[in-house]
């Protein structure tokens, strides 16, 4: 009989034949580590100060004894329980590699545990698995009161990633259980959006790297931070699904095709007007967070956006159940590092993907005030821009400006964002300036920062909108908003 096991230590105690996987990586989340991986890790900041305590044990913590958390062997694991009757694959995903479960679980296949498949395939998946048990231990600490603080994979552990419930085995492979993010929707239509890079520099395989690098130049990837992985679209005339005709064309089409294509309109698509301001909700969320932390503390390669919305309401409804709202998850960690553990991966860029996806929602937005965030904490007054002269030099533009980084460590640089997501980003941050202006071919470039320079050049494209931070009334702050938004009407808002 084979054996598979992570730490030696089990390893030893079998008689039978065993194959030992190679380690996983210890990375630096802090919640759960694989050389003490019967155990969840208390964060520092809980106010434990001996070592011997920030330690629980896992088996105090799980609530499903059939299913495998921490120490993982293949052969301790219980069968899967899958719902043979019902077969259900993510759009960007591989025929085999799911399975749907009962309790509105699925299960997805892991090679992190065989050492008989290529190292980098089971280096990738263990780097998943790790992801998913500082999620786990995060989740289990909380509700059993060892943890009340606040932690960088808190909105991941609460609403962004789909719930992992442990391990199970299913024709002598390993599968991840997790929630089932279709489960309730009659007929799910999703969309699987790749942000970011989707593959590193250093990728140990050249000639994959290379082929992805020429890639990005032909796909949005290059210019977007985001490609098509794939999508599944419930076509209600039909009655039937539209999906991805060929994985490596269909990733030459430019975003607005993907979306417009993915959400249709009010008129094909009964679900449209929700599904925008949902996900533009959840977009503008998750890109004000990853500003804000994941760019300095995440690395991410080839991670998925998955949009997913009920495609058949009639049917839902027909059924009397309640149509399920649209919801947006992050997916796909077998590549997702604390940024202070591989900085050599360099720039991620899924804070570009991020807003480029969050452009092209907004693109489908009724063009009214309330895309101006009025419910903004803080509140900016237009100081030049435009037609406005008022302190102003050559042809209406700025006299300052925020510099381009790194002339200024403190200052920032967002292309492809609304007007109201940059000011929103500036009052995030409590940035004393903001400035927005449209750019041929990049659609938008926002910059933030907390002193100005004088302005040397101008230039004969767009001129920039610069808005400083002040106390108004009430009435003041509504009207100055509104002031921002008819400069921003008089074009096409990126």
């Amino acid at each position: 009989m084979l054996t598979l096991c992570t730490t030696g230590s089990d390893c030893l105690r079998a008689e039978e034949t065993v194959v030992e996987a190679p380690a996983l990586e210890v990375l630096s989340w802090g919640l759960w580590s694989p050389d003490k991986c019967d155990q969840c890790i208390i964060p520092d900041d809980a106010g434990v100060l001996w070592p011997e305590e920030k330690m629980v044990s896992i088996d105090s913590l799980r609530e499903d004894s059939g299913l495998g958390v921490g120490c993982i062997r293949l052969e301790d694991l219980g069968e899967c329980d899958v719902d043979v009757t019902v077969e259900n694959v993510q759009a960007g995903g591989h025929a085999g590699t799911f399975h749907v479960l009962r309790e509105n679980r699925v299960a997805k296949l892991s090679e992190a545990f065989d050492p008989t498949v290529p190292e980098g395939h089971q280096y990738s998946a263990g780097t998943e698995y790790n992801f998913y048990m500082q999620l786990w231990c995060l989740g289990a600490l909380r509700k059993a009161g060892h943890f009340s603080g606040t932690h960088l994979l808190d909105p991941f552990q609460s609403a962004w990633a789909p719930k992992f419930y442990g391990v199970c085995r299913w024709v002598d492979a390993a599968f991840l259980v997790m929630q089932n993010v279709f489960a309730g929707y009659k007929k799910e239509s999703q969309l699987d959006l790749k942000v970011g890079v989707t593959v590193a520099e250093n990728e140990p395989q050249k000639m994959k790297w290379l082929g992805q690098s020429i890639g990005s130049l032909l796909t949005p990837t290059g210019r977007d931070g985001a490609k098509l992985a794939g999508y599944k679209v419930w076509n209600r005339k039909t009655s039937a699904y539209e999906t991805t005709y060929s994985k490596k064309l269909s990733q030459l089409h430019g975003l607005p095709w993907v979306f417009n294509t993915y959400l249709g309109n009010s008129s094909s698509n009964p679900q449209f007007e929700k599904s925008v301001s949902a996900f533009a909700d959840q977009l503008a969320q998750m890109f004000r967070w990853w500003n804000r932390y994941g760019t300095s503390k995440i690395r991410s390669i080839a991670a998925s956006l998955l949009f997913v919305y009920e495609g058949d309401t009639a049917g839902a409804e027909w059924d009397g159940n309640p149509v399920n709202a649209p919801r947006l998850y992050f997916i796909d960690f077998a590549h997702f590092f604390p940024a202070a553990d591989k900085p050599e991966l360099g720039k991620d860029y899924v804070e570009q993907g991020l807003a480029s996806a969050f452009r092209e929602i907004d693109r489908l937005k009724p063009n009214d005030v309330s895309r101006l965030a009025v419910d903004a904490p803080g509140s900016y007054k237009k100081v030049c821009g435009l037609a406005d002269l008022r302190a102003s030099g050559k042809n209406g533009q700025c006299l300052e400006k925020c510099a381009t980084p790194p002339h200024n460590g403190n200052n920032q640089q967002i292309k492809g964002i609304s007007m109201s997501m940059c000011q929103n980003l500036a009052d995030d941050s409590s940035y004393a300036f903001f400035g927005w202006r449209r750019v041929p071919n990049q659609r938008s470039e926002c910059r933030l920062c907390n002193s100005t320079v004088s302005r040397k050049f101008y230039t004969t494209s767009e001129p920039w909108l610069f808005f400083k931070r002040t106390k108004e009334t009430d009435s003041e702050r509504l009207a100055n908003r509104l002031d921002l938004f008819n400069d921003s009407a008089t074009g096409s808002e990126a």
